[in-house]
Parts: C-alpha cells; structure tokens; sequence
C-alpha cells in the first residue's frame, strides 16, 4: 500500500515495481485511485474537490477507495499474487480499514510503501515530470496546473499523518523512503517478496534519464541466419529465456541505480532488459523485436516508458523471428520445416564446391563450380538424409 502526499514519487514507485515484480514472473497489478474517480468524475473539478471540508468530494473519494480495494480483494482471491494499493492513504484511520480488510477479511498480508519528501526541488521536478503530464491536466495552461497542484498539496497536509512506527502502527510491515532515496528506515519486514520489495525500493531513483540498447555488430552467422557453431549443450547447460531474467535480476538493478547509461550486449539480453521496461508477458519474450545496427533509446516515466529506435546508417540482415504457428511437439518434419524461412548460404570457395541446402520441402546436395554454374544436384527428403561429419563441406577434388 502506497502512502504519502502527492508530488513524492508514488505512482512512479508503484508501476515501476509492479513491472519488475511482472518481470520476475509474479502476477501484480496496480489499483491507482486516481483513476476509480476520473471514471467517477468525468471532469476535473479543481482542487476543491480534495478540500476535507467538502462533504460531497469526500464521499466521492471514499466510494472510489472503495471500489478499487473491493477490485484488489478479487484480483488477489483468484489469479493475482502481489496487489498494489496506489493512493496517498495520508490518514491513519484510511490505513487502519485498509489493513483490518486485507487481514481479517481476506488473510492477506500488508506491506506499506511510504514516501516522504521535504526537498522542494524534487518536488517541483516530479510536478513537472509527472502530474502536469497526468490526465487530470490535460489542455490546461502549465503555470495553472501548477498552481492548483500546489493547492491540492496543501489541502492534503492539513489532513496528514505519516506512520506512527513508535506506538499505533507499530505492528505494520512498512518501509519509509526520504526524499526519494536519500534514507530509508524498514520496519518488520517479513517473507521472500517483501525483501525483494525492499531491494528493489532501494535501487530505484524518479530523476530524469535515459538508457540506450543496442546489439553487437553484424557477424557472418547472421548474414547466413544461423546460430553460431558452438558445440551442443548439455542438458544442465541449456537455458530459457525465464532462466536469462533470472540471471539479469542484479543488472535490472545496476540500470535503476544508473543515470544516463549505453548497454551494447546480445540479441536475447535486450530482449529481457525491454521486457521488464515495457512492462511485457514473459511468453513475447522471444519474438520482440530487435534489429541490428539499431540503437533503442529508452526514457522510464511515471506512466510507463517511451522507446525510440534509431537505425544507423547501415544495411543489416534481420535475425528477428516470428511466432511460429504451429508449436505442436509431434509435427511431422516436413511442416516443422514449413514454420521457417528459406535460407540458402553463398559460398564461393574453390573450383568445385558441395553445399547443402535446407529448404521448405526437403534436402538438396548441389554441385557447382568457381563462377557458382550448377554441375550436378541431388534432391532427397529429410527422412532419407544422413551426414557425416567427417564429410568437408567446402573442398577441391571432383565429385
């Protein structure tokens, strides 16, 4: 559960742990009040509207907080694992209903996230980089939004209790992050996802940067779209994609910590660093797309993170992959066969040269001499095809 005044940095703490903890492979969402009453209330009515002293607003607002633990309670009951409660909760006795229904109703466990900030300059970034780009802004003049924004803040001061870790609260699971980053003060913590929630936490800044992706230059195995010629991997050295994010964990965290940053690295480990910034389902992992001699240019927002791809000035071959249609375990070869692009390697070494060529339909061994004219060629179905090793498949004698 988030807690704090607005402008601290909750919302972008919320979604950026909820995509790591998606990325992890743990079901999370987030249940931003925020939005409960924009759907309440299809204008913006001013800061008025959060004044404690406007009965009407007031149980507007608690309908809307209502709504959304109600929405939280059946997320977690059926398929969710980790719920995040995206309000400022700036009252102990909010925290209190909160708590007793997600414990005593319901047997969940609660963990408070709060966020205090008294630096003004922070403040006035995150106005600036966050609520001026929220919804409730939109095609209203900066300086205005400013101003009301500022209003609303000092609306929700008169109202604000941080937690009581000495005498009311002090049985609560929380962790107080100051000035975003500058300290932190945990408080019972308990449970694997609630640690990892901490290391996490703790990583993170909301200053503005920029990360940049790019993959390594092109190589012959890809101009030949063939994976290198490494030797086959034992079964305990064979690894998924889900066994990849595990491993980047510590690199996930190096980028949070990190302000303007360039990562030059493997096709599969992009794949994994856009996953857990753009917020995607694990099984798209192997099929996003990532092109060489390209270089992405991601920017994390409060709201989510704006990709950009930027080609350089250079053809390359493309090594991406759709999703193959057909992923049954007992396709025939044939069909297997049909789910990939033809590929046909040139070679033109000696006078005389043998090269197999894989196609839709079958096998080829072909024949041709230095100026790449065909001399001989031999078709045969996958079934009827061996080879040896030994076998060269560039070579000078006559066939």
């Amino acid at each position: 559960m988030m807690v704090g005044l607005p402008a601290r940095g909750k919302t972008y703490m919320a979604r950026k742990l909820a995509r790591y903890l998606h990325w992890i492979g743990i079901k999370t969402k987030v249940f931003n009040v925020g939005d409960y009453r924009r759907d309440a209330v299809k204008f913006y009515a001013g800061k008025e509207f959060f004044d404690p002293d406007n009965a009407e607003a007031v149980a507007i607002r608690n309908q809307c907080a209502q709504n959304a633990l109600e929405d939280m309670c059946n997320f977690l009951q059926n398929e969710g694992e980790v719920a995040i409660f995206d309000a400022t909760n700036t009252t102990r006795e909010r925290r209190r209903t909160i708590y007793n229904c997600c414990t005593e109703t319901y047997c969940f466990r609660v963990f408070f996230v709060e966020s205090i900030c008294d630096s003004q300059e922070v403040i006035e970034a995150n106005i600036r980089e966050v609520k001026l780009k929220s919804p409730d802004y939109k095609d209203i003049p900066q300086a205005e939004a400013v101003e009301d924004f500022l209003s609303r803040i000092e609306l929700y001061e008169k109202q604000y209790e941080p937690i009581d870790d000495k005498i009311e609260e002090k049985h609560y699971s929380f962790i107080k992050i100051y000035n975003c980053g500058e300290r932190f003060l945990v408080h019972k913590i308990g449970g694997n996802i609630q640690s990892r929630v901490v290391y996490f936490l703790m990583n993170i800044h909301v200053l503005p940067r920029t990360i940049y992706l790019t993959m390594h230059g092109e190589s012959e195995m890809n101009v030949q779209q063939r994976i290198g010629r490494n030797s086959p991997l034992s079964p305990t050295g064979k690894a998924s994609y889900h066994d990849l994010v595990a491993r980047l964990e510590s690199v996930i965290m190096e980028l949070e910590r990190a302000e303007n940053v360039l990562v030059i690295t493997h096709q599969a480990v992009i794949r994994c660093i856009l996953a857990y910034f753009l917020d995607k389902d694990p099984e798209r992992l192997p099929y996003m797309k990532v092109p060489l001699h390209t270089v992405i240019k991601l920017t994390p927002m409060a709201y989510g993170c704006m990709m950009e791809r930027i080609p350089l000035s250079f053809e390359a071959t493309n090594t991406n992959r759709s999703k193959l249609k057909n992923c049954e375990p007992n396709l025939a070869v044939v069909e297997a066969l049909n789910e990939f692009p033809r590929v046909r390697p040139e070679i033109k070494i000696g006078p005389r040269t043998t090269q197999v060529i894989y196609q839709n339909t079958g096998t080829a061994f072909e024949t041709t001499d230095a100026h790449g004219n065909r001399i001989q060629r031999m078709d045969s179905t996958i079934s009827d095809v061996t080879w040896d090793n030994s076998f060269p498949s560039v070579h000078d004698s006559n066939i």
